[in-house]
C-alpha cells in the first residue's frame, strides 16, 4: 500500500512540475543534435565528465568546488576557442579552418587516407601525399581510426585533443597532490590550464595533447614501479611505462629516449640522494669524467649525438623565422650541405653546450621581439623566468615532501630540455617544444611559491609574537 502511494507521489510531482520534462527534452534534443553534427564531440563530453569525476574524487567540499571552477574555466575558454574556429571558417574556401598550419597537414592527410580505406577514389596526387613518410607520425593512425568510427570530424578532433590534454593534466593533478599538498596542486593545476602556449596546443589538432597524456601515464607507471605494493602491480608498471615509451617513440622521434631516459635520471638522481656518501661518490666521478673527457675528449657516441644535434640546430637557423645561433660563426659562414653534421672540437662543443643551455632559458629575449607574436608572447616568458627562479625553493621543499616524485619530475624535466636545447635554433620551435617541459617543472615551481609565501607568513607571525 505503501508503495503504491509513493508511486502515485512522484508521478504527481513530475506532472505537476512542466520544467522537468521541458528542460529533459532540451537536453534530449540539444544532445541529439550535437551528435549528428559532431559525434566525435560527444564522446569528448563524456571523456571530460570522467574526468572530472577523477579530478574531484575523495576532496572535501571547498576544495572539490576550487577545482571544479578552474576546470569549468579551463573547458569552457577552450570550448570557445574551439567553437570560434568554427564559426570564422570560410566556407568559400572548401576547407576548415585551423589554429596552425600543420594542423592542416595532419587534418587532410587523415582525411585521404579515410577515403582510401573506405573505398572511395581518390586522385594519384592525393594518394602519393597520403603515403608520404615526411612528418608521418603514429597520430596519424589514431586520427584515421577515429575517423573510421565516427566518420570525418575536423572540429571534432579539437574537442578530442583538448579532453585529452585535460585528462593528462588531472592525472599529474592527483599524484601531485598526494605529496605536494592541495596548494601546490591547486596552483601548479592553475598554471598548467591557463598557460597560453599550453592553451593553444591543448585545442589544436596537433599530436601535443595525446604526447602530453602517455608521459603523464608514463611517469605514474614510473613511481608505480617502486610503491607498489603487490609484484604483478610493479611488473604491470612496467610494462606500462615500456608500451608507452615505444608509442611516444612513434609520436615523435626521440620520445622513447626522452621518457625512459627521464625515468632513468629520476631514480639515479633519487639513489644518489639516499645516502650523503652516494653524493659523495656521484661528485667524485662527474669530476673524474670531466677530467677524462677534458684529456682525452669526448666519446664518440656521445661525439656523434653531439653533431647531428648540430645539424638538426643549424638547419633550424636557417629555416624562416626568428633564429638564434649556438655554433660558432664558421658553421654558419662557411658553405655546407644540409645533411652535414658539424666536426665540432672540445671547446667548440664546450661553447655549444654553455650557449644551448643559456638560450634554452632566456630566449625569446624580450627586448628583442622581432615580430608582434613576439610581443604577445613577452608576458608568458616573463612567467618563465618567475617559474625558473622558483625551481631552487620547490626542489628543497619537494625532496622534504616526497623525494622521488621530485626526483622523477625533475629528471623528466632536464632530459626533456636537453633535448630541446640542443636542437633547437628557432625561436617559434622552441617555444612549441619547450611548452612540452611546463607539466614536469611547473609542479616544482608552484611548491617552491607555496613554500616562500608559507615561510613569511611563519616569519610574519613569529615577529608579531
Amino acid at each position: 500500500m505503501s508503495s503504491t502511494a509513493a508511486t502515485v507521489r512522484v508521478e504527481t510531482i513530475g506532472a505537476s512540475d512542466p520544467r522537468i520534462w521541458r528542460w529533459a527534452a532540451l537536453a534530449g534534443g540539444a544532445t541529439g543534435v550535437a551528435y549528428v553534427l559532431s559525434p566525435l564531440s560527444i564522446v569528448a563530453v563524456l571523456m571530460l565528465a570522467g574526468v572530472l569525476s577523477l579530478a574531484v574524487r575523495g576532496l572535501p567540499a571547498d576544495e572539490r568546488r576550487r577545482v571544479l571552477w578552474l576546470l569549468g574555466a579551463a573547458i569552457a575558454l577552450r570550448v570557445a576557442a574551439i567553437a570560434a574556429l568554427f564559426i570564422t571558417a570560410n566556407p568559400d574556401a572548401g576547407s576548415f579552418g585551423n589554429f596552425f598550419g600543420d594542423e592542416w597537414f595532419y587534418l587532410v592527410r587523415g582525411l585521404r587516407l579515410y577515403a582510401m580505406w573506405m573505398g572511395d577514389a581518390i586522385s594519384l596526387e592525393s594518394f602519393i601525399y597520403a603515403y608520404d613518410k615526411t612528418g608521418y607520425t603514429s597520430y596519424q593512425n589514431v586520427l584515421v581510426f577515429l575517423s573510421i568510427l565516427f566518420g570525418p570530424a575536423p572540429y571534432g578532433i579539437h574537442m578530442f585533443n583538448m579532453a585529452v590534454f585535460v585528462a593528462g593534466t588531472v592525472l599529474l593533478y592527483r599524484v601531485v597532490r598526494a605529496s605536494y599538498g592541495t596548494a601546490a596542486a591547486t596552483l601548479g593545476l592553475a598554471y598548467l590550464l591557463f598557460l597560453p602556449s599550453l592553451f593553444m596546443w591543448s585545442v589544436s589538432a596537433l599530436k601535443e595533447s595525446l604526447y602530453l597524456f602517455l608521459t603523464s601515464v608514463v611517469l605514474i607507471a614510473t613511481l608505480g614501479i617502486a610503491r607498489a605494493r603487490a609484484v604483478v602491480t610493479r611488473v604491470a608498471a612496467l610494462a606500462l611505462v615500456i608500451a608507452a615509451g615505444w608509442w611516444l617513440d612513434t609520436l615523435r622521434v626521440g620520445g622513447e629516449a626522452i621518457t625512459l631516459g627521464g625515468a632513468a635520471v629520476g631514480y639515479l638522481w633519487r639513489l644518489f640522494t639516499l645516502r650523503r656518501a652516494f653524493m659523495a661518490a656521484a661528485a667524485a666521478v662527474f669530476v673524474v669524467g670531466l677530467a677524462v673527457v677534458w684529456q682525452r675528449g669526448i666519446p664518440s657516441r656521445v661525439q656523434s649525438r653531439l653533431q647531428q644535434s648540430a645539424r638538426y640546430h643549424r638547419g633550424h637557423v636557417f629555416t624562416p623565422g626568428h633564429s638564434y645561433k649556438l655554433l660558432d660563426q664558421r658553421f654558419y659562414s662557411s658553405a655546407w650541405a644540409p645533411l652535414a653534421e658539424p666536426t665540432l672540437t672540445r671547446t667548440e662543443a664546450a661553447r655549444y653546450l654553455i650557449r644551448a643551455t643559456f638560450n634554452f632559458l632566456a630566449q625569446p629575449l624580450p627586448w628583442r621581439a622581432e615580430s608582434k607574436a613576439e610581443l604577445a608572447y613577452v608576458p608568458e616568458q616573463l612567467v618563465w623566468y618567475a617559474a625558473l627562479l622558483l625551481v631552487p625553493f620547490g626542489l628543497a621543499a619537494g625532496f622534504k615532501r616526497d623525494a622521488l616524485l621530485t626526483c622523477v619530475l625533475a629528471g623528466y624535466t632536464f632530459v626533456s630540455a636537453g633535448v630541446i636545447a640542443l636542437n633547437s635554433g628557432n625561436i617559434g620551435t622552441l617555444v612549441r617544444h619547450r611548452a612540452l617541459v611546463a607539466p614536469y617543472l611547473g609542479w616544482i615551481s608552484a611548491l617552491g611559491l607555496v613554500s616562500l609565501l608559507t615561510a613569511a607568513r611563519r616569519s610574519e607571525r613569529s615577529r608579531r609574537s
